[in-house]
């Protein structure tokens, strides 16, 4: 399998991805399509402050694996690896981000790379590892098999409980 690696994805492509990679999940909601078009348009305040790289992984013409890789101002020694979405099989693809992700991380003197702080923790922190049961109502949430994807590259695991919220 010959993969290649581009720093331009465009946005329907990402969309076709997430449509793939959900088609069967109705658990999984879609709540940040406005951050991720901003993304994609380099608009916004956000944007403004911080260096966004498109990243997309193709195996020929199929866009098998996207992210933005995020450099805040305000955050400058972390890669934040944001909106990662991918197709099963496909750690190869996983292994050329992380590895891009070092590289840009090298080049601006960054310490961490992270995994699923999309933008800012109000758009999600990290991925979800189990409760994969339940709706995910604007937390992150993905495959199970995105687990593997990132096993093998964790260094600090960061774990959030979160408790049982009661409406009354």
């Amino acid at each position: 399998m010959e993969l290649n690696l581009d720093t331009y994805m465009k946005y329907n492509e990402y969309v076709n991805l997430v449509d793939k990679v959900y088609r069967d999940d109705k658990k999984f909601k879609i709540n940040c399509e406005e951050i991720i078009i901003n993304l994609f348009e380099n608009k916004g305040a956000f944007c403004n402050n911080a260096e966004v790289i498109s990243l997309g992984v193709y195996d020929n013409a199929l866009l098998v694996a996207g992210c933005f890789l995020v450099i805040p101002n305000n955050y400058q020694e972390t890669v934040l690896v944001c909106f990662f979405e991918a197709l099963p099989n496909y750690q190869q693809a996983v292994n050329l981000i992380i590895s891009y992700a070092r590289n840009i991380g090298r080049k601006n003197n960054c310490k961490n790379i992270i995994v699923g702080i999309n933008t800012h923790i109000n758009a999600g922190a990290g991925i979800l590892v189990k409760g994969f049961s339940t709706n995910s109502f604007g937390n992150n949430y993905n495959p199970p098999y995105y687990v593997d994807y990132f096993e093998g590259f964790k260094t600090n695991i960061h774990t959030m409980k979160i408790g049982r919220a009661s409406c009354r």
